[in-house]
Protein backbone atom coordinates (compact mmCIF):
# COMPACT_ATOMS: atom_id res chain seq x y z
CA UNK A 1 0.00 0.00 0.00
CA UNK A 2 2.88 2.16 0.97
CA UNK A 3 4.50 1.60 -2.64
CA UNK A 4 0.97 2.78 -4.43
CA UNK A 5 1.01 5.74 -2.68
CA UNK A 6 4.76 7.00 -3.18
CA UNK A 7 4.24 5.37 -7.42
CA UNK A 8 0.85 8.52 -6.89
CA UNK A 9 3.01 10.89 -5.30
CA UNK A 10 6.35 10.64 -8.03
CA UNK A 11 3.77 9.84 -10.74
CA UNK A 12 1.91 13.59 -9.84
CA UNK A 13 5.17 15.76 -9.56
CA UNK A 14 6.14 14.35 -12.61
CA UNK A 15 3.13 15.50 -14.43
CA UNK A 16 2.95 18.59 -12.87
CA UNK A 17 6.93 19.16 -13.38
CA UNK A 18 5.63 18.30 -17.27
CA UNK A 19 2.98 21.39 -16.72
CA UNK A 20 5.11 23.91 -15.57
CA UNK A 21 7.70 23.29 -18.42
CA UNK A 22 5.19 23.10 -21.29
CA UNK A 23 3.55 26.71 -19.43
CA UNK A 24 6.99 28.37 -19.00
CA UNK A 25 7.91 27.27 -22.55
CA UNK A 26 5.20 28.28 -24.34
CA UNK A 27 5.30 31.96 -22.23
CA UNK A 28 9.15 32.49 -23.50
CA UNK A 29 8.00 31.66 -27.50
CA UNK A 30 5.55 33.94 -27.09
CA UNK A 31 7.96 36.63 -25.88
CA UNK A 32 10.13 35.99 -28.05
CA UNK A 33 7.19 36.75 -31.04
CA UNK A 34 5.42 39.82 -29.82
CA UNK A 35 8.16 42.05 -27.04
CA UNK A 36 9.35 45.14 -28.74
CA UNK A 37 13.35 44.78 -29.40
CA UNK A 38 15.14 47.57 -30.06
CA UNK A 39 17.14 47.27 -33.10
CA UNK A 40 21.01 48.32 -33.65
CA UNK A 41 21.64 46.24 -36.51
CA UNK A 42 23.25 47.86 -39.55
CA UNK A 43 25.59 45.65 -41.42
CA UNK A 44 26.84 42.58 -41.45
CA UNK A 45 30.78 42.58 -41.24
CA UNK A 46 31.49 38.49 -41.21
CA UNK A 47 29.81 35.70 -43.07
CA UNK A 48 28.25 33.19 -40.45
CA UNK A 49 29.05 29.33 -40.96
CA UNK A 50 26.59 28.11 -43.49
CA UNK A 51 25.34 24.09 -43.79
CA UNK A 52 25.49 22.39 -47.35
CA UNK A 53 21.85 22.78 -47.25
CA UNK A 54 21.99 26.82 -47.29
CA UNK A 55 20.83 27.06 -43.49
CA UNK A 56 22.83 29.35 -41.48
CA UNK A 57 23.91 28.37 -38.39
CA UNK A 58 22.92 30.09 -35.22
CA UNK A 59 19.98 31.62 -37.36
CA UNK A 60 16.79 32.06 -34.76
CA UNK A 61 14.06 30.14 -35.40
CA UNK A 62 11.49 30.42 -37.53
CA UNK A 63 7.98 32.19 -36.08
CA UNK A 64 6.53 31.27 -39.17
CA UNK A 65 6.96 27.53 -39.33
CA UNK A 66 5.57 27.23 -42.63
CA UNK A 67 8.37 29.26 -44.13
CA UNK A 68 11.66 27.81 -44.81
CA UNK A 69 14.52 28.20 -41.87
CA UNK A 70 17.18 29.89 -45.17
CA UNK A 71 14.37 32.13 -45.25
CA UNK A 72 13.32 32.93 -41.41
CA UNK A 73 13.56 35.87 -40.04
CA UNK A 74 11.79 37.64 -36.58
CA UNK A 75 9.08 39.79 -35.73
CA UNK A 76 12.20 42.54 -35.06
CA UNK A 77 13.14 42.34 -38.94
CA UNK A 78 9.63 43.24 -39.85
CA UNK A 79 8.57 46.27 -36.84
CA UNK A 80 11.89 48.72 -37.20
CA UNK A 81 9.95 51.22 -36.38
CA UNK A 82 11.70 54.65 -37.42
CA UNK A 83 12.87 57.26 -34.45
CA UNK A 84 12.77 60.86 -35.15
CA UNK A 85 12.99 61.65 -31.83
CA UNK A 86 15.46 64.54 -30.86
CA UNK A 87 15.85 63.10 -27.05
CA UNK A 88 17.86 59.86 -28.51
CA UNK A 89 20.14 59.25 -31.10
CA UNK A 90 18.09 59.49 -34.33
CA UNK A 91 17.78 56.62 -36.73
CA UNK A 92 19.34 57.38 -40.49
CA UNK A 93 18.06 55.61 -43.79
CA UNK A 94 20.68 54.67 -45.30
CA UNK A 95 19.81 54.10 -48.80
CA UNK A 96 22.16 52.11 -51.25
CA UNK A 97 21.81 52.47 -54.62
CA UNK A 98 22.78 50.21 -57.04
CA UNK A 99 22.47 50.84 -61.27
CA UNK A 100 19.63 50.44 -62.98
CA UNK A 101 17.44 48.81 -60.10
CA UNK A 102 14.83 51.27 -59.56
CA UNK A 103 16.98 53.07 -57.47
CA UNK A 104 16.02 56.76 -58.94
CA UNK A 105 12.77 56.26 -58.51
CA UNK A 106 12.35 54.58 -55.30
CA UNK A 107 15.32 57.38 -54.19
CA UNK A 108 12.89 60.48 -55.56
CA UNK A 109 10.17 58.89 -53.77
CA UNK A 110 12.02 58.53 -50.37
CA UNK A 111 12.33 62.53 -50.50
CA UNK A 112 9.62 63.56 -52.27
CA UNK A 113 7.01 61.08 -51.29
CA UNK A 114 7.13 60.02 -47.61
CA UNK A 115 4.41 61.71 -45.13
CA UNK A 116 6.57 62.45 -42.24
CA UNK A 117 6.85 65.34 -39.32
CA UNK A 118 9.72 66.58 -41.19
CA UNK A 119 9.52 66.15 -44.83
CA UNK A 120 12.58 67.09 -47.10
CA UNK A 121 13.12 70.15 -48.25
CA UNK A 122 13.71 70.51 -51.97
CA UNK A 123 15.02 72.98 -53.52
CA UNK A 124 15.66 74.10 -57.28
CA UNK A 125 17.10 71.46 -59.37
CA UNK A 126 20.81 72.64 -60.57
CA UNK A 127 21.63 71.32 -63.46
CA UNK A 128 19.36 69.19 -62.79
CA UNK A 129 20.82 67.35 -59.57
CA UNK A 130 18.01 67.58 -57.08
CA UNK A 131 18.88 68.10 -53.03
CA UNK A 132 16.47 67.70 -50.53
CA UNK A 133 18.22 68.11 -47.24
CA UNK A 134 16.43 65.96 -44.50
CA UNK A 135 16.26 67.12 -41.06
CA UNK A 136 15.09 66.71 -37.78
CA UNK A 137 12.79 69.10 -35.91
CA UNK A 138 16.68 70.44 -34.90
CA UNK A 139 17.18 71.36 -38.20
CA UNK A 140 21.12 69.59 -38.25
CA UNK A 141 20.61 65.96 -37.95
CA UNK A 142 20.07 64.20 -41.46
CA UNK A 143 17.24 61.09 -41.09
CA UNK A 144 18.30 60.18 -44.84
CA UNK A 145 21.57 59.47 -46.42
CA UNK A 146 21.01 59.44 -50.18
CA UNK A 147 21.92 60.87 -53.49
CA UNK A 148 19.07 63.12 -53.18
CA UNK A 149 19.35 64.00 -50.07
CA UNK A 150 23.11 64.42 -49.05
CA UNK A 151 24.75 63.57 -52.78
CA UNK A 152 27.00 60.85 -53.32
CA UNK A 153 28.52 61.14 -49.81
CA UNK A 154 30.35 57.43 -49.62
CA UNK A 155 31.14 57.63 -53.54
CA UNK A 156 29.26 57.66 -56.81
CA UNK A 157 26.81 54.02 -56.36
CA UNK A 158 28.72 53.12 -53.35
CA UNK A 159 28.24 49.70 -52.66
CA UNK A 160 27.55 47.87 -49.37
CA UNK A 161 31.64 47.68 -48.60
CA UNK A 162 32.13 51.35 -49.45
CA UNK A 163 29.24 52.25 -47.17
CA UNK A 164 30.45 50.36 -44.14
CA UNK A 165 33.51 51.80 -44.03
CA UNK A 166 32.54 55.13 -45.05
CA UNK A 167 29.94 55.09 -41.68
CA UNK A 168 32.59 54.44 -39.57
CA UNK A 169 35.00 57.16 -40.49
CA UNK A 170 34.29 61.18 -39.62
CA UNK A 171 32.17 61.67 -43.18
CA UNK A 172 28.76 61.26 -41.55
CA UNK A 173 30.04 64.28 -39.39
CA UNK A 174 31.24 66.13 -41.66
CA UNK A 175 28.13 65.96 -43.76
CA UNK A 176 26.04 67.08 -40.75
CA UNK A 177 28.80 69.29 -39.26
CA UNK A 178 27.51 67.49 -36.08
CA UNK A 179 29.36 64.91 -33.86
CA UNK A 180 26.49 62.45 -32.45
CA UNK A 181 25.32 58.93 -32.37
CA UNK A 182 23.08 57.42 -35.19
CA UNK A 183 21.65 54.13 -35.73
CA UNK A 184 22.14 53.13 -39.63
CA UNK A 185 19.07 51.63 -41.22
CA UNK A 186 20.23 50.49 -44.77
CA UNK A 187 17.84 49.87 -47.54
CA UNK A 188 18.07 48.96 -51.25
CA UNK A 189 16.40 48.12 -54.40
CA UNK A 190 16.95 44.47 -56.27
CA UNK A 191 15.59 43.57 -60.36
CA UNK A 192 15.91 40.99 -62.26
CA UNK A 193 19.18 39.85 -63.29
CA UNK A 194 18.33 39.71 -66.98
CA UNK A 195 16.55 42.74 -67.36
CA UNK A 196 18.83 44.82 -65.05
CA UNK A 197 21.85 43.57 -67.55
CA UNK A 198 20.16 44.58 -70.38
CA UNK A 199 19.36 47.80 -69.19
CA UNK A 200 22.83 48.85 -67.81
CA UNK A 201 23.63 47.73 -72.04
CA UNK A 202 21.52 50.27 -73.06
CA UNK A 203 22.24 53.04 -70.33
CA UNK A 204 26.42 52.09 -71.55
CA UNK A 205 25.72 52.48 -75.14
CA UNK A 206 24.11 55.74 -74.86
CA UNK A 207 27.57 56.71 -73.47
CA UNK A 208 27.31 56.47 -69.66
CA UNK A 209 30.04 54.71 -67.76
CA UNK A 210 29.95 55.91 -64.24
CA UNK A 211 33.39 56.35 -64.27
CA UNK A 212 33.59 58.09 -61.40
CA UNK A 213 33.02 55.33 -58.84
CA UNK A 214 35.54 54.74 -56.29
CA UNK A 215 35.37 50.93 -55.85
CA UNK A 216 36.59 51.31 -52.15
CA UNK A 217 37.46 48.57 -49.84
CA UNK A 218 39.89 48.30 -47.24
CA UNK A 219 40.55 51.84 -47.34
CA UNK A 220 41.59 52.13 -50.75
CA UNK A 221 40.35 52.70 -54.19
CA UNK A 222 40.78 49.59 -56.69
CA UNK A 223 43.34 50.18 -59.24
CA UNK A 224 43.53 50.17 -62.69
CA UNK A 225 45.42 46.57 -62.58
CA UNK A 226 43.08 45.23 -60.59
CA UNK A 227 39.70 47.19 -62.58
CA UNK A 228 41.32 47.21 -66.06
CA UNK A 229 39.03 49.13 -68.19
CA UNK A 230 37.00 47.22 -71.02
CA UNK A 231 37.70 50.95 -73.36
CA UNK A 232 40.05 53.31 -73.13
CA UNK A 233 37.59 55.87 -74.35
CA UNK A 234 33.74 56.24 -74.46
CA UNK A 235 31.24 53.09 -74.68
CA UNK A 236 28.76 55.12 -76.52
CA UNK A 237 27.85 52.91 -79.10
CA UNK A 238 29.13 49.61 -77.98
CA UNK A 239 27.82 46.65 -79.17
CA UNK A 240 26.32 43.77 -77.07
CA UNK A 241 29.14 41.07 -77.88
CA UNK A 242 31.54 43.87 -76.70
CA UNK A 243 29.50 44.36 -73.36
CA UNK A 244 29.57 40.91 -73.28
CA UNK A 245 32.92 39.56 -73.51
CA UNK A 246 34.82 42.18 -71.45
CA UNK A 247 35.93 40.02 -68.63
CA UNK A 248 36.24 42.96 -66.07
CA UNK A 249 32.55 44.77 -66.46
CA UNK A 250 31.43 45.72 -63.53
CA UNK A 251 27.97 44.79 -64.89
CA UNK A 252 28.45 41.25 -64.62
CA UNK A 253 26.46 40.31 -61.46
CA UNK A 254 26.73 43.42 -60.01
CA UNK A 255 23.79 43.04 -57.67
CA UNK A 256 26.26 40.13 -55.77
CA UNK A 257 29.22 42.41 -55.49
CA UNK A 258 27.41 45.42 -54.06
CA UNK A 259 26.02 43.51 -51.49
CA UNK A 260 28.85 41.28 -50.39
CA UNK A 261 31.61 41.95 -48.19
CA UNK A 262 34.59 42.47 -50.45
CA UNK A 263 37.17 41.97 -47.64
CA UNK A 264 36.39 38.49 -47.65
CA UNK A 265 37.96 37.65 -50.35
CA UNK A 266 40.83 40.42 -50.50
CA UNK A 267 38.69 43.04 -52.01
CA UNK A 268 39.84 43.87 -55.83
CA UNK A 269 43.20 42.20 -55.63
CA UNK A 270 41.78 39.25 -57.17
CA UNK A 271 39.33 40.61 -59.30
CA UNK A 272 41.77 40.60 -62.70
CA UNK A 273 42.50 37.37 -62.22
CA UNK A 274 39.10 35.66 -62.25
CA UNK A 275 39.81 33.69 -58.44
CA UNK A 276 37.08 35.54 -56.66
CA UNK A 277 35.60 32.29 -54.40
CA UNK A 278 32.00 32.88 -55.69
CA UNK A 279 30.03 31.15 -53.92
CA UNK A 280 31.68 32.90 -50.61
CA UNK A 281 30.85 35.81 -52.33
CA UNK A 282 27.16 34.91 -53.15
CA UNK A 283 26.76 33.74 -49.28
CA UNK A 284 27.73 37.11 -48.07
CA UNK A 285 25.38 38.62 -50.19
CA UNK A 286 22.59 36.82 -49.28
CA UNK A 287 23.74 37.13 -45.08
CA UNK A 288 23.93 40.73 -45.85
CA UNK A 289 20.50 41.20 -47.97
CA UNK A 290 18.98 38.94 -45.04
CA UNK A 291 20.48 41.23 -42.86
CA UNK A 292 19.38 44.85 -44.53
CA UNK A 293 16.74 46.85 -42.69
CA UNK A 294 14.69 46.87 -45.88
CA UNK A 295 14.91 45.80 -49.51
CA UNK A 296 12.27 46.65 -52.26
CA UNK A 297 11.85 44.47 -55.28
CA UNK A 298 11.48 46.71 -58.66
CA UNK A 299 9.04 44.52 -60.51
CA UNK A 300 6.91 44.44 -57.50
CA UNK A 301 6.42 47.93 -56.58
CA UNK A 302 2.98 47.56 -54.21
CA UNK A 303 4.40 44.89 -52.22
CA UNK A 304 7.40 46.97 -51.92
CA UNK A 305 5.44 49.85 -50.56
CA UNK A 306 3.71 47.98 -48.50
CA UNK A 307 5.98 46.25 -47.01
CA UNK A 308 8.51 49.15 -46.22
CA UNK A 309 5.44 51.32 -44.98
CA UNK A 310 4.80 48.72 -42.26
CA UNK A 311 8.94 48.13 -41.84
CA UNK A 312 9.09 51.34 -40.39
CA UNK A 313 6.01 52.72 -39.96
CA UNK A 314 5.92 55.24 -42.56
CA UNK A 315 3.72 56.14 -44.93
CA UNK A 316 4.37 57.72 -48.64
CA UNK A 317 2.07 60.18 -49.81
CA UNK A 318 0.79 59.01 -52.70
CA UNK A 319 1.60 55.41 -54.56
CA UNK A 320 4.81 54.13 -55.66
CA UNK A 321 5.59 54.99 -59.06
CA UNK A 322 4.84 52.45 -61.19
CA UNK A 323 7.31 51.15 -63.79
CA UNK A 324 6.01 51.68 -67.48
CA UNK A 325 4.89 48.95 -69.78
CA UNK A 326 7.03 50.51 -71.87
CA UNK A 327 10.04 50.06 -70.16
CA UNK A 328 9.07 46.88 -68.93
CA UNK A 329 8.64 45.46 -72.41
CA UNK A 330 11.82 46.91 -73.44
CA UNK A 331 14.48 45.34 -72.11
CA UNK A 332 12.88 41.98 -71.97
CA UNK A 333 11.53 42.18 -75.68
CA UNK A 334 15.07 42.71 -76.28
CA UNK A 335 16.44 39.76 -74.51
CA UNK A 336 13.75 38.00 -76.34
CA UNK A 337 14.69 38.74 -79.62
CA UNK A 338 18.28 37.55 -79.13
CA UNK A 339 20.16 34.08 -79.92
CA UNK A 340 19.98 31.30 -77.83
CA UNK A 341 23.42 31.27 -77.27
CA UNK A 342 23.86 35.22 -76.55
CA UNK A 343 20.74 34.65 -73.96
CA UNK A 344 22.90 31.71 -72.21
CA UNK A 345 26.08 33.73 -72.20
CA UNK A 346 24.18 37.19 -70.66
CA UNK A 347 22.73 34.46 -68.00
CA UNK A 348 26.37 33.13 -67.60
CA UNK A 349 27.81 36.42 -66.89
CA UNK A 350 25.00 36.85 -64.25
CA UNK A 351 24.70 33.54 -62.76
CA UNK A 352 24.94 34.77 -58.84
CA UNK A 353 22.67 37.53 -59.22
CA UNK A 354 20.16 35.16 -60.79
CA UNK A 355 20.70 32.80 -57.36
CA UNK A 356 20.55 35.95 -55.30
CA UNK A 357 17.23 37.32 -56.88
CA UNK A 358 15.87 34.07 -56.87
CA UNK A 359 16.90 33.98 -52.97
CA UNK A 360 15.41 37.60 -52.71
CA UNK A 361 12.22 36.95 -53.86
CA UNK A 362 11.36 34.23 -52.01
CA UNK A 363 13.10 35.90 -48.62
CA UNK A 364 10.51 39.01 -49.79
CA UNK A 365 7.23 37.39 -50.03
CA UNK A 366 7.84 35.32 -47.37
CA UNK A 367 8.08 38.74 -45.23
CA UNK A 368 5.34 39.93 -47.34
CA UNK A 369 2.81 37.14 -46.82
CA UNK A 370 3.43 36.74 -42.86
CA UNK A 371 3.04 40.32 -42.71
CA UNK A 372 -0.21 40.69 -44.49
CA UNK A 373 -1.36 37.50 -42.05
CA UNK A 374 0.06 39.11 -38.68
CA UNK A 375 -1.31 42.57 -39.31
CA UNK A 376 -5.01 40.74 -40.44
CA UNK A 377 -4.52 39.35 -37.24
CA UNK A 378 -4.01 42.38 -34.97
CA UNK A 379 -7.13 44.31 -37.21
CA UNK A 380 -9.37 40.60 -35.59
CA UNK A 381 -7.83 40.55 -32.06
CA UNK A 382 -8.81 44.44 -32.19
CA UNK A 383 -12.16 43.87 -33.29
CA UNK A 384 -12.95 40.93 -30.86
CA UNK A 385 -11.93 43.49 -28.08
CA UNK A 386 -13.31 46.21 -28.91
CA UNK A 387 -17.25 44.09 -28.86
Amino acid sequence: MKSIKQFLTLVTLLCGATILYILVSSTKNRDAIIQPVTIHHAFTEDIREVKSNGTVLGEREDINQQVPIKYNFSLQDLHRHFAFSTDSPIDVLVFIHIQKTGGTTFGKNLVTNLDVRNPCQCTKPINTKLRCPCFASDGKRQWLFSRYSTGWMCGLHADLTEWTECLRTSKPDQVENLHRQRRYLLLTTLRDPIERYISEYMHTNRGATWSGMTLKCNGRSATAQEVPLCFNESWEGVRLLEFLSCPYNLANNRQTRMLANLSLVDCYDNFASHSWNKDLILESAKNNLRNLAFFALKEFSNESQYLFEHTFNLRFKQPLSVLRPKTIHETRDYFDMLKPTVQQQIRDNNDLDIQLYDYAKQLFFARYNFTKSWNSKLKFNDGQSSM
